[in-house]
């Protein structure tokens, strides 16, 4: 407290000399003006703070393995279920580890999300009556939200067909959410029939992040 007052103190030692060095000068030119001049001057700081839209599969990938479906079980199908165990399989799809995509929003804003699938359960496995499907939900409670659905996302609950529409994505989530809850779980059902023609097998699932109306 005592170093303010000093620092005020001679704030106003030096006003005052200043005027009296400002008197002094005016005198000497024929007393013109004997008094002070006041100048107010004002500035401004802006900036603009973007949006910064960012999503993450922390969890990228599902690999069943190798398998084949158990016919000397009588059974036609094999399922596999990234969030439960194998039904009908042999191999590895006898014993894999369970979960599902995962994807997180690490921007700083709430976004709209779409996803779209490179093939669906024809173009995917193959054979007949394959099986396709996805089931997108909140890996952590009130990831979108509000929502329009029910389940937590915009989409039905429970697993359904993956679509594959000229490649158009399908609405998923109309608010992910960036700060709380931010993960949204994609667990995939297969069922390869016996027929499914053998090779490798792969599909690409694209996740998409925007802001403005979906």
């Amino acid at each position: 407290m005592e170093f303010t007052k000093v620092l005020m103190v001679v704030a106003v030692v030096a006003v005052a000399l200043a005027v009296l060095n400002l008197g002094a000068v005016m005198f000497q030119i024929g007393q013109i003006k004997s008094a002070g001049y006041a100048s107010t001057e004002s500035g401004s700081a802006n900036l603009t703070i973007q949006a910064s839209v960012s999503i993450n599969f922390t969890t990228k990938s599902i690999n069943f393995g190798s398998g084949a479906v158990d016919t000397g079980s009588g059974c036609s199908f094999a399922t596999l279920n990234s969030n439960s165990s194998v039904n009908c399989g042999t191999g590895a799809w006898t014993s894999y580890t369970l979960g599902g995509l995962v994807l997180e929003n690490i921007g700083g804003t709430n976004a709209n999300l779409t996803l779209k699938s490179e093939k669906n359960s024809t173009n995917f496995i193959g054979g007949d009556n394959p099986r396709f499907d996805w089931e997108i939900s909140e890996s952590e409670s009130g990831s979108c939200s509000p929502n329009i659905g029910s389940g937590g996302v915009d989409v039905p609950t429970g697993y359904q067909p993956v679509p594959v529409i000229d490649g158009v994505p399908i609405n998923v989530c109309s608010n992910f959410t960036a700060f709380g809850p931010d993960e949204l779980s994609i667990n995939v059902w297969l069922e390869i029939p016996q027929s499914a023609v053998a090779g490798p097998k792969g599909t690409i699932i694209t996740a998409d992040a925007y802001i403005g109306a979906i």
